[in-house]
């Protein structure tokens, strides 16, 4: 692991050596990128004592919203258009991440607190329904965040990519289905992103670039597999087979694709008609684990976010009892 960016800082601050370079690195190839397009960029290279600081790596875009409905609306509270990210250095894949507005979104709303500041939400797209429709009524500047927290480009930390073969980063834009809500139901409404640039910061410093050079970067890897399906019965079952030796945690979430209100809320994280889960059990193979009946949704949040324990090497099987049908799970888990 490598020391986090405030240490280092910390440790070649007095000799003055240190500058900060601010970078815009804006993609030309087309002046418009469409749904199910695909583009990439390259992260640029400032010099051998140019180091890219990873904390501060941000997408700015502009986003214009095309349909028949006036009250069309970007489907999410991170306005993230991208169903799959990819990072390589060279032919190696550091960072790969399918379904990535739906894990960015989940991961975002499940972290953060409801504090933001209304100005930070309008730049990220957070905002309840009335609020996105307004956005949408005109072209819109968004500025995010492009990937998952603690992952090698969204962590605290410096890379020395001078010494790497060539940082690309891939992107595969999302269909409009998956990234757009409309009340009156346009299947035509789409999208487009003009404009776009990655913004970073890299500090640049001899004393760091060197001490990079004698203590070469190592990379670990996190997997991240995701499961869609309908609970069409009052029990539905997620099995989390023995394959994943190494699982060390997941992140549930349920809701009606077609729905856009009556959301329960709980420090950010939304279910609709969660009142309908009534109970909840954890199987450790045959054995059972955990067991708790679900009295109300407070109680199901801290239930399912804090008490159950870490699933590790065995198989497990974890069950929902549902009173009513028309939800839909997504499920991310993390190796």
């Amino acid at each position: 692991m490598n020391p986090s960016v405030s240490s280092l800082i910390g440790k070649v601050s007095a000799n003055s050596d240190m500058q900060i370079n601010h970078n815009r690195n804006r993609y030309l190839t087309t002046t418009t990128v469409f749904p199910n397009q695909y583009f990439r960029m390259l992260v640029p290279k400032l010099g051998p004592n140019a180091l890219l600081d990873c904390r501060n790596i941000r997408m700015r875009f502009t986003l214009t919203l095309t349909s028949t409905d006036a009250g069309i609306a970007v489907d999410s509270n991170l306005t993230h258009p991208f169903q799959r990210c990819r990072i390589l250095s060279g032919s190696t894949v550091l960072y790969d991440l399918d379904n990535s507005l739906l894990a960015m979104t989940a991961i975002y709303n499940a972290t953060t607190p409801s504090t933001v500041s209304a100005m930070e939400k309008s730049m990220i797209g957070d905002g309840d329904l009335t609020a996105r429709q307004g956005w949408a009524a005109a072209a819109k500047e968004y500025l995010i965040p492009i990937y998952l927290p603690n992952t090698v480009l969204r962590r605290d930390g410096l890379m020395q990519i001078d010494g790497l073969s060539d940082l690309t980063l891939e992107f595969w834009t999302a269909q409009p289905s998956l990234f757009l809500y409309s009340p009156a139901n346009d299947t035509a409404a789409t999208y487009a992103l003009s404009s776009i640039e990655i913004l970073s910061e890299y500090i640049n410093s001899p004393s760091l670039a060197a001490y990079f050079r004698a203590k070469p970067m190592a990379f670990t890897v996190n997997d991240y597999s995701w499961r869609y399906q309908t609970i069409d019965q009052q029990t539905s079952q997620v099995r989390l087979s023995s394959s994943s030796t190494s699982l060390n945690g997941f992140i549930m979430m349920l809701r009606d694709q077609n729905v856009e209100t009556k959301f329960d809320n709980q420090d950010k994280v939304a279910v609709y008609n969660a009142n309908d889960i009534d109970y909840e059990n954890l199987l450790l193979n045959q054995v059972r684990f955990f067991d708790e009946n679900i009295d109300s949704y407070p109680q199901f949040f801290r239930e399912l976010k804090h008490l159950i324990p870490k699933p590790s090497t065995r198989s497990l099987r974890f069950h929902l009892h549902i009173n009513s049908l028309p939800h839909r799970r997504q499920n991310f888990s993390g190796a």
